[in-house]
Order: structure tokens, then sequence, then C-alpha cells
């Protein structure tokens, strides 16, 4: 009663959200749940804790999180989540799943058996150990609670199975994995990614979780844009999700063909040219309007393979506009669709350069559209580097 006679008025705030992890875009509240929510299909048979744990949802990348935790040590961790009563909520991490994961492993990357490979986020040890029994040679384990020392020299392949939703920030996850990589060599992620109804079941969904310690939840496109933060290349799979670093052959190439195909992000910004009015700014993001109706931009070097060339913009100077325009890959129209603040174009294409343009609809002055004085032909608001 106390807490309610506390509450303000109801009245339309300026929600103050955390910064998305991942692009640092805006995000929104997503969804609350109890502390003791686990993954189950009946989340809460071990009652409630009166906890509620607010997760956020990045309007860019797609990223779902929550800040509960953030700040904790690792002994906090331990001792609300980790702890003698962590196998309750996920019996078959120490056993069951790693025996599963590593014969399903063993046949993924046969002829990879000389290579040497990090099981990062190891739990109990035993992927590890029963993939050496299935004749891989040089297999070593690392986990921050149950094995903490820091393995030494690099390694052609590291695993992380189940891994990357227990991390409260994941771009210094995947910077720390990325200094233990040899040149050419590649992470494998086993993780289960948000399903395409998300944004109806929120936080019904089973694998939101906080005492599971699922404290972070990823999209295809999550993955898309940290492979770009993080300087690799994204191979999509379908549980198993590949990053590459270097060029890629020999067995371990071929295996992670296995893995999926490679998916480039290519993301496109204003330039200070003739092209795009003077650079502006909207809460604290940098953008220039366009002026003409076909911009371009030549020299845009791809890896090969499926491209997903990324627009990102902030306004549109009519209510529409944005759908309206099409992306063009060496003067081919693509499929092109719009994403949040975003128009994505997706095409294969070879290794090289091409030239890629958006051709929009024709720009409108605000005062020929509203009336005002101002007299410059826009169009799209496109954020600048």
């Amino acid at each position: 009663m106390q807490k309610l006679s506390s509450l303000s008025p109801l009245g339309v705030v300026r929600p103050r959200n955390p910064q998305c992890k991942i692009c640092r875009s805006t995000t929104y509240h997503f969804d609350v749940v109890d502390f003791n929510k686990y993954c189950s299909p009946r989340p809460y048979q071990f009652g409630v804790a009166d906890i509620a744990v607010s997760y956020y949802r990045c309007s860019r990348c797609d990223f779902v999180f929550t800040d509960f935790m953030d700040g904790w040590s690792t002994d906090e961790m331990a001792q609300f989540i980790y702890n003698a009563d962590y196998i309750k909520v996920d019996p078959e991490y120490a056993s069951a799943r790693p025996i599963r994961t590593a014969i399903a492993m063993a046949a993924l990357f046969r002829g990879c058996e000389h290579l040497k490979i990090l099981d990062y986020g190891s739990g109990s040890g035993e992927f590890a150990r029963q993939l050496m029994a299935r004749g891989f040679k040089y297999v070593e384990s690392y986990d921050p609670f149950s094995s903490p020392n820091r393995p030494n020299g690099k390694f052609d392949l590291i695993f992380l199975f189940e891994v990357v939703e227990h991390v409260c920030h994941p771009l210094d996850t995947f910077a720390d994995v990325v200094q233990m990589l040899k040149d050419d060599a590649a992470i494998v992620i086993g993780q289960t990614l948000q399903p395409p109804n998300i944004d109806e079941i929120r936080a019904r969904w089973w694998y939101i979780a906080p005492r599971n310690g699922h404290i972070s939840t990823y999209s295809d496109w999550t993955f898309l844009v940290i492979s770009r933060v993080a300087g690799l290349l994204y191979r999509r799979g379908q549980g198993l999700y590949g990053f590459q670093k270097g060029f890629m052959e020999g067995p371990l190439g071929v295996a992670l063909d296995r893995v999926g195909p490679t998916v480039e992000l290519v993301q496109l910004f204003a330039r200070d040219d003739k092209q795009w009015h003077g650079l502006e700014n909207c809460d604290g993001r940098g953008f220039r309007w366009s002026s003409v109706q076909k911009l371009t931009w030549p020299g845009v070097v791809c890896v090969g393979g499926l491209a997903m060339v990324e627009i990102p913009f902030c306004m549109e100077i009519r209510e529409g506009f944005a759908q309206d325009c099409k992306i063009l890959i060496d003067g081919t129209v693509v499929p092109t669709r719009l994403r949040s603040e975003a128009l994505v174009g997706e095409a294969n294409v070879c290794a090289g350069s091409h030239t890629v343009q958006l051709v929009t609809p024709e720009p409108i002055s605000p005062k020929a559209l509203r009336g005002v004085p101002d007299e410059r032909m826009l169009g799209l608001a496109v954020l600048a580097t």
C-alpha cells in the first residue's frame, strides 16, 4: 500500500530506457517477468520471488535484454543464479546436453580432429571430454565459474554452446573470444534465436528466463550486426551460427559450409557530397537529408555471398516515402524491405567492388508540403557516419 500510495498520477512521460548494448540505438520497454521465471512449460513451478525483472528491445537490431544484473560480480551471479538450485531449472546442462552436442559436433566437424579447440563457457567440462573421446586431440575448457583459469595460446575453433544468452555485455564477450582466435579461425555458437512472433508473445517466450540467467536474447539480424561490429564474417545456420575470422580453406572451411552460408551486412550512410544536404543532428545522431531522387554509393566492397545492404534513416519527408524506395546493386533492383528505421536490400553478389543505388520518390520541399519557409528539396534523412 505504501508503494501504491507513492505512485505519481498517470501521464505521458518520455521513457528513460537504456541504450542498446549492441548498436547503441533506442530501446523500448518490452516486458516484465518475475525473477523466478525459468525455462519450462510451467515457468513458475517454484513460485514467484516478487522481484520484477524488466526486459528491453532494440528498435534497430532486435536485441532483447535486461539490465537487472548489470554490475553484478561473479560471486553475486554464483550466489543468486548459478547456485545449488541451478540444476533444478536446467537439469540437462551438466551431462545430457553436452554429450548430445559432442556427438553432433564430432560428425559436423569431421576432418578437424587435429585443430586446437576451446569450449568457451564450458559448464561441467563434459563436452570437451566427450569430443576428445571421439578423436579430437586438443580440446580445452574455459568457464568463469567452473573452469576460471584462462587457457594459453590461440585456437582454430571456439565453441560457445548456450553461452551468449547469459552475458550482460555481449560485445565484450565477443571481443574476449576474438582475441583467443588464430588467424583464419572461427567461432561457432549454439543458440536459440527469437521466434518470428516475438513481438506478439514477448516475455511469454519460454527462453526469456532470469532464473536460468537468460538475460540477453538475439535474432538472426542481431548476430549479423554483431559480426560487423566484431569484424567477423557471419554464417547463418539453424541452431548453429558461425563467425569467421580470415579466409577459410581445408577441413574447417568445409565444416563451416555445413554450418551455413556466409551473410554479410553492408551499412551505407549519407555522404558529404552534392547528393546530400548539410549535416544535422537529432537525439545525438548525425544525419543528412537526401536532395536528389537517385543516390549512389560507388565502390562498395563485398566478400561474396549473400549481402544485406542496410541504409539507416531517422526521418522521411512524408509518411510512406521510405516504403516507396528501392535499392539497386550494379543497376539491378534487389528485394527491398523496410526494417524499423532502415531500408534493407539483399542479393547474392560476387566478391569485389559494386555500385549501390537508392532510388526514392521525388524529393519535396517543406514549403510545398506544409507551407513553412524551408525551400530545400528533401527526401530521406539518412544517418551519417
